[in-house]
């Protein structure tokens, strides 16, 4: 089972119920403001693709 633990400033040591960590249990950590996921043996910054990001410059209109 993955777990959303919630935000924290430190990497968490345990799931919310006191059991141990699962990959993919998932936190944000409040300290640098990145979303961590648990890796099976430690936590990581979890990756966000930008392929698809537009690339706004100068003064931009967006309409729906």
């Amino acid at each position: 089972m993955i777990f959303i633990l919630g935000a924290y400033a430190t990497n968490p040591t345990l799931d919310n119920d006191g059991g141990a960590l699962t990959a993919g249990d998932l936190y944000f950590n409040t300290v640098s403001s990145t979303l961590q996921v648990y890796s099976g043996s430690a936590w990581q910054t979890a990756a966000v693709s930008t392929a698809g990001f537009a690339t706004l410059t100068g003064v931009e209109t967006l309409n729906k």
